[in-house]
């Protein structure tokens, strides 16, 4: 399917270890948090990736691509917030975990330009790199006895499977977006895959029609079709 390249793996380590801290920290923030503070965090990715772009890559921004972003933003807090409780070590793994975010969606792209390969190229190296690096996490983190001892039926190891092509999907259209477009971009269509998750669980498992959700992920929608128009504009 792709013709394997070379990489010195020292290039792809930053990369493979913002992904592996995105991994670990967005997973403790879910443990010392509850889920709307988690999504609340998100969103602060997106002022990140600016930040950081903008500081240490002396790239510039439109302000009318700036303005869109604003009701992406007002959209999602309308649609997240709900009960946040918020304690000091779950902001910490919250804003770490934004910071690797972050880092991870620039390196994304930057990394593929810098050693000119494509997005297969690329995950394969950062996939392995970053598996090495969260291994051991799993002593520190996990029941290690309880995983050892836990009874695999074949539905079970069936959904890992199925978990791990959809992984597989997930970060190869992930190389293969921000490689089109930039970190920015990437970042901003995660918020439509929020818009649907909420959009969808509220129609498909709740039944129940939330009119604050439908306002937030009104919000969202109409920033996201500014952003869009402009970016095609540019």
């Amino acid at each position: 399917l792709f013709e394997f390249k070379k990489l010195p793996i020292v290039k792809v380590l930053p990369m493979a270890a913002s992904f592996a801290g995105y991994v670990v920290f967005n997973n403790l923030s879910l443990g010392y948090n509850s889920v709307s503070f988690y999504q609340i965090m998100k969103i602060f990715c997106t002022p990140t990736i600016i930040l950081i772009e903008m500081k240490f890559y002396n790239k510039s921004y439109e302000r009318r691509l700036l303005y869109s972003l604003v009701p992406v933003v007002i959209g999602i807090f309308i649609t997240v917030v709900s009960d946040t409780n918020i304690n000091f070590m779950g902001t910490v793994f919250g804003v770490l975990a934004v910071i690797s975010n972050s880092l991870y969606c620039i390196w994304g792209k930057s990394k593929q330009k810098a050693l000119n390969a494509k997005p297969l190229q690329i995950l394969i190296y950062n996939s392995i790199t970053s598996a090495i690096m969260l291994a051991p996490a799993v002593f520190f983190f996990d029941d290690t006895t309880a995983l050892m001892e836990y009874k695999y039926s074949s539905s079970v190891v069936g959904v890992i499977l199925l978990s791990c092509c959809l992984a597989l999907g997930v970060n190869f259209s992930f190389f293969l977006l921000v490689r089109k477009t930039s970190a920015l971009t990437v970042n901003v269509v995660g918020y439509l895959k929020t818009c649907l998750v909420f959009g969808l669980g509220m129609l498909l498992f709740d039944g129940v029609v939330n009119y604050r959700t439908l306002i937030g992920i009104g919000f969202t929608l109409v920033g996201l079709l500014a952003y869009t128009r402009i970016k095609i504009s540019q």
